[in-house]
This record gives structure tokens, C-alpha cells and sequence, in this order.
């Protein structure tokens, strides 16, 4: 199915948002959107926010809207797949590995969700939940990269 462009547009995943932070509790939330979608197809999504906000409840919220509007919306969370591809790491311990593995991880990770997301016409929704940013023993760091960022457009 091609969808024209701006099909699924700002106005109707801010309602997404708002239906979404209606119906679970995530604290200091707001359903702001600029800036939020890059569309050609439909809706793709790159959610963050801080390490301990439980954002799966919400984005679950979102994903069970759309689908009662119609809309198929697929949800992937990089940090689930980063531990299932390192399954010698214990839950909550990614962070201690070192930095090359864990960009390599990461990297794997946006790899299989751009597999998986093309051709876009056949996945035209979707959210990524990943993290910007992290501070940990290894000091600030960025945990996401922009080359990958722009391949799933």
C-alpha cells in the first residue's frame, strides 16, 4: 500500500501522544510533536528519553490506538535487541561492556531494524525506542548513530 505524502501527519500522532500519555503514567510527559515525524510513507518515529521512564507501556498504548484507527504500527526497542544479540550479558549489566562493543551492538541492532522495516511502502509506521545519550563509568556517550538514523527514512 503507498500512502501519499504526510498521509499519517503531525495532528494525527499527536493524538496518538495524548491517548497515549492519557492511559499510562510516565512522569514529566508531554505530547509534544514538532519536530517528531520524518514521513514520507507514514510515520517514522525515534522516541528517547531517560534510562528508568518504562516508555514500552506507553509506546504499547500508542501501538493498540493505531491499530484500532487502522494503522499497522511496528515498535522497536534497540536495547532489547542489543541484549538478545549479546546473550552472554546479564540483564541491566549492557552498560559495563566496553564501548566497542557496545557501538558494534548498537550498530547490529539499527542494522536489523532497517532490514526489517524495507522497502518502506510495506512498513510505513514505525517507532524506534532507543537512547540519545548515556552517562555511565565510561563517561557521557552517545548511544545512537546518525548515519543509521537517516536510513530509515
Amino acid at each position: 500500500m503507498t500512502r501519499k505524502r504526510g498521509a499519517f501527519d503531525n495532528a494525527r500522532a499527536k493524538s496518538l501522544l495524548e491517548y497515549a500519555l492519557a492511559t499510562t503514567e510516565i512522569a514529566n510527559a508531554s505530547p509534544s510533536i514538532e519536530g517528531f515525524c520524518s514521513y514520507t510513507y507514514g510515520m517514522r518515529a525515534v522516541i528517547t528519553g531517560q534510562v528508568g521512564m518504562d516508555k514500552k507501556p506507553y509506546l504499547k498504548a500508542v501501538q493498540k490506538l493505531a491499530g484500532e484507527r487502522g494503522e499497522t504500527l511496528e515498535i522497536f526497542h534497540v536495547g532489547d535487541l542489543m541484549y538478545a544479540e549479546a546473550a552472554d550479558v546479564k540483564p541491566g549489566r549492557i552498560l559495563d561492556l566496553p564501548l566497542s562493543r557496545l557501538a558494534s551492538l548498537r550498530r547490529s541492532a539499527f542494522k536489523d531494524i532497517i532490514s526489517q522495516v524495507s522497502p518502506a511502502d510495506q512498513h510505513p509506521n514505525i517507532i524506534v525506542n532507543t537512547h540519545a545519550t548515556f552517562r555511565w563509568r565510561h563517561g557521557l556517550f552517545a548511544a545512537c548513530d546518525f548515519d543509521l538514523l537517516k536510513r530509515l527514512q
